[in-house]
């Protein structure tokens, strides 16, 4: 009997990060190094954020670029004004923008095949305080009709701050809120893009032919795509 009640509450606990990032995350197609970078987050995570499956109007071509072109997607973001900045490539092939909004540091796509992206994060927060973190986010995406796009994405977040990490741990709602701004911010310029690529083409258009030579190089590949 206590056996099948110990069973039962198991199955009702939720996920520790650890776990869920054990069910979730394509280790097997990581390289040893992006694994153990991967790892340095999920076990050993603040907080863990689930994000419920969100639908608009795009082809799934246009998403899946933006998503793997993080620069691309910021240049056709600035020119769309959406925002006043765009990101630039470092030597390491990591992407490093500063939102002009209190965050700033990099992103490093790990993975990205058949709809399901992974990268890691790692930057600085400033605000009431300063705090320094990294995460891994996984999004994953797919097509359930013409011109409609699905996504859903989990989160696992690790406060570098000593003292910050023990207090995050009691005020989840601040770093929450920081979370879910910054990655609301991120995602709104694949998700924006994609859907005007679909349903104002020509204005997508314009802002490639503003780009400079260099840039429009870019988003080459997309603009084949329009």
């Amino acid at each position: 009997m206590s056996k099948i009640v110990w069973l039962t509450v198991c199955c009702w606990l939720p996920l520790t990060p650890r776990l869920a990032a054990e069910q979730r995350i394509p280790f097997d197609q990581l390289s040893g190094s992006e694994r153990a970078l991967v790892k340095s987050v999920t076990d050993h995570a603040t907080m863990r954020r689930v994000y419920p499956p969100r639908r608009f109007t795009a082809r799934l071509e246009h998403f899946d670029f933006l998503m793997r072109n993080m620069v691309a997607t910021s240049l056709l973001a600035e020119q769309l004004g959406l925002i006043r900045y765009h990101a630039t490539w470092d030597e390491q092939g990591r992407v490093w923008a500063d939102n002009r909004q209190g965050a700033r540091g990099f992103m490093q796509k790990l993975h990205a095949e058949h709809g399901r992206y992974l990268y890691y994060v790692a930057g600085t927060q400033r605000g009431l305080f300063e705090a320094q973190g990294r995460a891994v986010a996984l999004v994953e995406a797919h097509e359930p009709s013409p011109q409609l796009v699905e996504y859903r994405a989990t989160i696992w977040v690790k406060v570098d701050n000593a003292v910050l990490d023990v207090l995050t741990r009691v005020f989840q709602l601040f770093l929450q809120g920081a979370v879910d701004r910054n990655f609301a911010h991120v995602m709104r310029h694949p998700v924006t893009v994609a859907q005007l690529a679909t349903t104002e083409t020509d204005r997508v258009r314009s802002a490639i032919e503003r780009l400079s030579p260099e840039h429009a190089e870019e988003v080459r590949q997309f603009s084949e795509m329009l």
